[in-house]
């Protein structure tokens, strides 16, 4: 009763699928992976297919019907971003079979900047003195032949133990520091700066060294004696007593002595120290004192602040006029009279001597 029969044979065939994704991280403000990072995806030697990272939907990529029995391998190329080191991480290759019909390559971008340190040092500050914590630096950078630009700025006031550290710092480009602000009263400034440093994916982190080195500023006090009068006594000893005042409060003292014309030098005065000097009171004398010989203030005592000046002199004047007392009043009529007979003594003892020579011949 069914003297026929059919068998129909039916094949499918298939294919496979492999997705590639992409995830970057490090990337900051607008910076992101440049469009045109082209993945190619290779069977041994071979290039099986190609796109860019424009073409994938929220970092995947799926090609399909591709061909099982053979292994797939995908590589990245023009990923890099200005200012980052790059580090790529690529998953294995994958098999498609036909028990393993779908696979996925993961391509993984870590985005790295650098980090720069900036190291203030200094010395020769005392009595307290300290940096200015508004002391400015400012950190340019240049980016190949292109001009220097502001890349950063900070204050003295932000450091940690005299470091500031800079981090997200773009590689390949150099950098370097420039500092003001950074003056003490009274001290003389010298300032070295490190060279100028350039980072690169192989040297993310360096540092730049700023160095202030202070010297107290100082003077030279001369101090000069004249002796006047018609009983001046220049040859006699005046004594003297120089007390100076630091800037810490301490004191300290120097007694020393001075004939008419002579000089008492001292010198490297640091700034801010007061100096006071007095004269020990000499009997008979009036004494004046002044900052120059030049119209000089009555007194015994010279006082100087060394702030301004490098060079101060100080002179001490002491005078003794003594009227010699005659006991005849000058305008007197016996006193001209004996003014008048004075000639007429000398005229008599010339004669005097004559005659007694005569005397004896």
């Amino acid at each position: 009763s069914n003297m026929s029969g059919t068998i129909a044979v039916r094949n499918t065939y298939s294919q496979g699928s492999l997705t590639i994704t992409k995830s970057a991280s490090g990337l900051v403000g607008d910076d992101v992976v440049p469009a045109g990072t082209t993945f190619t995806v290779k069977t041994g030697n071979e290039t099986y297919a190609s796109f860019t990272y424009g073409d994938m939907t929220n970092g995947s990529y799926t090609l399909t019907g591709v061909p099982i029995d053979a292994t797939y391998s995908v590589e990245e190329s023009g990923a890099a971003v200005t200012g980052y080191k790059l580090e790529t991480e690529i998953g294995n290759a994958v098999e498609l079979s036909s028990s393993n019909m779908s696979g996925t390559i993961a391509v993984r971008n870590t985005y790295s900047q650098g980090s720069l340190k900036i190291k203030k040092t200094f010395s020769g500050l005392k009595d307290g003195d300290k940096v200015p914590g508004g002391t400015t630096f400012v950190v340019k950078q240049k980016i190949g032949n292109g001009n220097e630009t502001e890349f950063a700025t900070f204050k003295y006031s932000q450091m940690t133990d005299g470091i500031y550290t800079i981090n997200n710092v773009p590689v390949d480009a150099t950098y370097s520091v420039v500092e003001s602000g950074a003056d003490v009263r009274w001290y003389s400034l010298q300032t070295t700066i490190g060279s100028p440093v350039t980072l690169t994916s192989e040297n993310t982190s360096d540092e730049i060294e700023v160095k202030n080195e202070y010297t107290r500023k100082t003077s030279t006090i001369d101090v000069t004696k004249i002796v006047s009068g018609n009983m001046g006594d220049q040859t006699a000893d005046f004594t003297f007593t120089a007390t100076f005042t630091y800037t810490d409060g301490t004191t300290s003292s120097e007694p020393f002595t001075l004939k008419h014309g002579g000089l008492k030098k001292f010198e490297g005065v640091e700034w801010g120290t007061k100096i006071t000097i007095q004269e020990t009171k000499a009997d008979g004398y009036e004494t004046s004192v002044g900052l120059g010989a030049d119209d000089p203030e009555t007194g015994a005592t010279a006082t100087i602040n060394p702030v301004e000046n490098q060079y101060y002199k100080v002179t001490f004047k002491n005078n003794r006029e003594v009227e010699i007392d005659t006991g005849v009043p000058t305008e007197s009529k016996p006193y001209l009279l004996l003014l008048g007979l004075i000639p007429l003594a000398g005229f008599g003892a010339v004669m005097m001597s004559r005659r007694r020579r005569k005397e004896e011949e």
